[in-house]
């Protein structure tokens, strides 16, 4: 989706937060993974998954990083120096190997320690910058390889295998630069270096180091190259169950007292480069580190002279390391020449409280010719041990095809790449079904939302027309109700005056003037609401206005005279301070109308500071305050006033009329208050 058109949806439905934050959303995911369109999405994702199962099918092919259980022999430490900001002109670690005078590098291999016993499952102090060189006879440097602008790829537990070029030597140089930081430390660790001719790793014959940390049996400096790592043994993929190889092993009562011999017929004489022991594995499933594998191994080579066996030729190498672990244990035969290889073994390992012999295969090469065994013999063994004495060399190890160390390396390097790339494919995956399912889910929540939306918009549209309708038919009903019932008092008021004038009875003129004067005063109440029902706020002036107008409608007869200030505040009042103000006006016109005999009434509506003023007074007839009077309904004025917020203050002189004053504070005018005392008449 395109930027400019997710923008536009946004400003579209930005009316709906929880749709603005919903597209939102959709924005930036779309932003995070831009190269995938919303629309490939399903296409993507289904040719990622047929990549994802052939490189699944690619990876279940090839080997794997076997776990070496190594419990010593870490490698090499450096030591401990202080972490620098800066790179060092010159290294602050130098480590030299050297080998045999005939080797000549073809490959240089580097394995990273792993520290077991704090249960780190990466590399452990890999160095970050440094460079690997070739010292020729003269002195002379050749960089083999170097990462001296950039620090060295982590590749975890997997080696870093370097090609060696023109001109080859038997002098190798580590220099470092930086190694691995913790806190203010700095530090390097190698589990294994292993020096590549021919295919074949060879010994090195000794090497030297700047610094070094000594913590047998973890840290040593012998530890780098004493053929024991943590890659474990060099074995390609298992064989189905039903063909699974098992391993040799055998189970004495006691051990022989010159130990057990296996004798190899290779059918010709051959010259030996390499003999190489695979230790085995438990058949019963228990991992243990070289299982059955001796700790002292002799060798003697016999040559096959005019269809005879000489003399045997005692192999001057020979083992006596202890048990490897889960490492090859490759013997050099000396370049000795001859037709049977006589394997004696001794110093047996217990398993059970048993003595044991236990191996995964013996493979004998020479550069990359591996030589077949055509026979196998054995002295010293019990008798069950023939049977099975073909494992020895049926290429298996552990149920799997033994390697050589630089094809596993190749097989475990292209592992490594397919790994990232199938781990990239199923993070991508991850990634699209998240977006995907997002999509589809904010989609869906977006119709849900629209219409919502349009639902509401169309039950607010059918509210407001009903509202509209209701309030049109309000106004008709006012209107028709003002014009009908006030026709019909102003009528009644008109008959009971001219009534008045025709009767004698003075009762009867008393009753027909109260008529006239409740139909006036009810016109005048009919015309206040209709005027509250057209106004959409009340304000202050008009509702003084409206005051005027009642007193002008019932005190007809009557010498008015009204004076409104020009002051008052144009500001809207509550409709409870509408209603009782009404009400209270009411009352005091109604005294003046019917109870005081007045032909002469004066009213005066002002603003006196903060403070609005209203006054009635008559020439009427007054009356004594201290005496009840039924009808004036003083008591309910004053409970108006104190509802009003205000004061009323009433002076009365019989014979001399009667003033009524209310005072109230603007500010309690303008507060939207609920008054709770709510008065009847």
């Amino acid at each position: 989706m395109k930027i400019q058109t997710r923008l536009r949806i946004l400003r579209i439905f930005s009316g709906h937060w929880k749709v603005s934050v919903a597209w939102f959303i959709l924005f930036w995911a779309g932003r995070a993974s831009a190269d995938v369109a919303i629309r490939n999405i399903p296409g993507t994702l289904r040719q990622l998954r047929q990549d994802t199962a052939q490189l699944q099918l690619r990876l279940d092919s090839l080997p794997k990083l076997n776990d070496a259980l190594q419990l010593e022999a870490y490698g090499y430490h450096g030591g401990y120096l202080p972490a620098l900001n800066k790179l060092p002109s010159k290294p602050r670690w130098t480590l030299d190997f050297f080998f045999k005078d005939y080797f000549r590098a073809d490959q240089v291999i580097l394995v990273p320690a792993v520290d077991h016993r704090f249960g780190r499952v990466g590399s452990y102090g890999f160095p970050k910058r440094f460079r690997v060189l070739l010292i020729d006879d003269e002195g002379s440097e050749t960089v083999i390889k170097e990462w001296m602008t950039e620090d060295c790829p982590d590749l975890g537990r997997y080696p870093h295998v370097l090609a060696v070029p023109e001109p080859k030597g038997n002098h190798i140089r580590i220099e470092v630069f930086r190694g691995a930081v913790e806190g203010d430390q700095e530090f390097i660790a190698i589990d294994e270096l292993f020096g590549i001719m021919a295919a074949a790793d060879h010994e090195c014959d000794r090497m030297t180091a700047s610094l070094e940390y000594e913590a047998p049996p973890y840290w040593a400096r012998r530890y780098l190259f004493d053929h024991k790592s943590s890659l474990g043994l060099p074995l390609g993929v298992a064989a189905d169950t039903a063909d699974r190889k098992e391993d040799f092993a055998t189970f004495f009562n006691e051990e022989p007292p010159g130990g057990c011999t296996i004798e190899l017929d290779l059918g010709r004489n051959c010259l030996l480069g390499w003999v190489t022991l695979f230790p085995a594995q438990n058949s019963d499933g228990v991992k243990v580190p070289g299982f059955g594998f001796p700790a002292d191994i002799e060798m003697e080579i016999i040559r096959e002279s005019n269809g005879q066996r000489s003399t045997p030729q005692i192999v001057p190498r020979k083992w006596g390391m202890k048990r490897p672990g889960n490492n090859v244990v490759r013997l050099p035969a000396s370049q000795a020449r001859g037709r049977w290889l006589r394997i004696t073994f001794k110093n047996l390992p217990e398993h059970n409280g048993r003595p044991t012999l236990a191996l995964g295969e013996i493979r004998l090469y020479r550069l990359k010719e591996i030589y077949p065994v055509q026979s196998v013999s054995l002295e010293g063994f019990p008798e069950n041990a023939s049977a099975i004495a073909e494992r020895l060399y049926d290429g298996h190890a552990a149920g799997k095809p033994v390697l050589f160390l630089t094809d596993w390396l190749q097989l475990i390097e292209q592992r490594r790449i397919l790994q990232q790339k199938y781990s990239g494919n199923l993070l991508q995956i991850q990634t699209l079904e998240k977006r995907w399912k997002s999509f589809w889910m904010i989609t869906t929540y977006t119709v849900i939302c629209l219409l919502a939306l349009g639902a509401s918009g169309l039950a607010l549209t059918s509210v407001f027309q009903r509202k509209k309708a209701v309030k049109e038919l309000k106004w008709r009903i006012t209107r028709d109700l003002h014009d009908d019932v006030g026709s019909s008092l102003g009528s009644i008021s008109l008959t009971a005056g001219r009534l008045e004038e025709d009767v004698n009875d003075d009762r009867v003129k008393e009753d027909l003037a109260d008529l006239a004067l409740l139909a006036r005063e009810a016109s005048a109440s009919l015309r206040e609401v209709v005027w509250v029902i057209d106004q959409s706020e009340i304000r202050l002036p008009d509702l003084v206005k409206k005051l005027a107008q009642r007193a002008e409608r019932v005190l007809t007869g009557k010498e008015l005279k009204i004076s409104i200030a020009a002051s008052i505040p144009d500001q809207a009042v509550p409709l409870s301070f509408k209603r009782h103000l009404i009400l209270f006006f009411k009352e005091v016109i109604h005294n003046c109308a019917r109870h005081s005999c007045a032909t002469q009434v004066r009213i005066e509506i002002a603003v006196d500071h903060d403070t609005l003023i209203v006054e009635a007074e008559d020439n009427g007839k007054g009356f004594e305050p201290d005496k009840v009077v039924d009808g004036w309904g003083l008591e309910s004025l004053k409970k108006r006033a104190e509802e009003l917020g205000g004061t009323m203050m009433l002076r009365a002189v019989p014979d001399l009329g009667t003033s009524v004053r209310l005072t109230i504070p603007l500010k309690s005018i303008f507060t939207n208050v609920d008054h709770r005392y709510k008065t009847s008449n």
